[in-house]
């Protein structure tokens, strides 16, 4: 009788519950990541629910999956949209799911039935990321033709049409306290005055805009991009940049430096000191936003759509091109444990 390598036999016991566990779940265990499978194509956008019980990923198959984060499970598929799912965005009571699409339209889900409450479909090209104002009432969205156009939520009547006098608007973001509107489009970013939508103080001048967050306390802007930068007589390359804007004195105060491409996506932390940023250089960083510096950097083989910091501050979720959704633990990201004090 042949005798049994014990060693190897245990082994594959291990390697045959993992797959299982992943295969059931769709979860892979990690000490400091979890993945979502679920996508048939790369995943380009994320969003947390209020609360912190459901995750919104969306496609550049145009498809939207609802995720159980308790479970890390999915609970619904939702296959509208006819292009890439630019952005997704909760409203602040979390009863709407806003998603906007390069198909050109911008849907609102009702997030108890998951069924189309509003669908604007009267835009020109693809619309870009969608924010919701923090009271709820209103729905600002960027297109490629140059224009914001702001709804009122729930009734979808169209408030405002902003021009940038640019080709394409990539970004915007509301401040905190409703107050301002911030639209990246070009190498410029402007300020609206949300009660006039006008524009306050002139354009503020940088490299190609990608990306916006405000911080928690509305003092902070950032400012996320790209910029072509020369190696000598005949070489360049592009590079990405994180500009700290300071709202009270209306000055750069800082840039962030590390990023060898674009950068894509940022999100602050819930109480405001880390921000995490995501780019075509393929990495996640996180940043001190206090001292101006580079606290982790995670290189994937995929590119970095986007980045999402759960509310209660616990999870950094990023979409990837390999159709899952990743899952951090930020205590295990940062080791500094006071700049997850709230």
């Amino acid at each position: 009788m042949n005798s049994i390598n014990l060693k190897s036999f245990v082994g594959s016991r291990v390697v045959c519950v993992l797959l299982l566990l992943l295969l059931v779940t769709g979860c892979a265990p990690c000490d400091d990541q979890q993945t979502l499978k679920g996508h048939s194509d790369k995943v380009y956008s994320i969003a947390f629910g209020p609360g912190d019980k459901i995750l919104a990923s969306g496609g550049f198959d145009g498809s939207i999956i609802i995720w159980d984060l308790s479970k890390r499970t999915k609970i619904i598929a939702l296959d509208d949209h006819a292009g890439l799912v630019s952005s997704l965005v909760f409203s602040p009571n979390g009863k709407i799911l806003a998603s906007s699409s390069h198909d050109g339209t911008v849907k609102l889900w009702d997030t108890t039935t998951w069924k189309i409450i509003l669908n604007f479909a009267d835009n020109e090209g693809a619309v870009n990321r969608v924010a919701f104002a923090p009271d709820g009432k209103t729905l600002a969205a960027p297109t490629e033709d140059g224009l914001i156009k702001v709804w009122e939520i729930p009734s979808g009547k169209e408030l405002a049409k902003l021009e940038s006098n640019e080709e394409k608007v990539r970004c915007v973001a509301y401040s905190p306290d409703g107050s301002t509107l911030a639209s990246g489009s070009g190498k410029i970013v402007k300020l609206w005055d949300t009660r006039t939508w006008k524009e306050i103080l002139k354009p503020i001048s940088t490299g190609n805009v990608e990306s916006l967050a405000f911080s928690p306390d509305g003092k902070t802007l950032a400012i996320g991009g790209s910029m072509l930068i020369h190696d000598g007589t005949n070489s360049r390359r592009v590079v990405g940049f994180v500009i700290l804007w300071d709202t009270t004195t209306k000055e750069e105060n800082g840039v962030l430096e590390g990023h060898e491409d674009r950068v894509c996506s940022m999100a602050f932390l819930a109480n405001g000191k880390v921000l995490a940023t995501g780019s075509v250089d393929k990495t996640i960083r996180l940043w001190d936003v206090a001292k101006k510096t580079e606290l982790t950097k995670q290189t994937q083989d995929i590119l970095v759509y986007c980045v999402a910091f759960s509310h209660d501050g616990k999870l950094l979720a990023t979409p990837s091109s390999d159709k899952t959704v990743k899952l951090w633990d930020t205590a295990k990201l940062i080791t500094d444990k006071k700049l997850l004090e709230k």
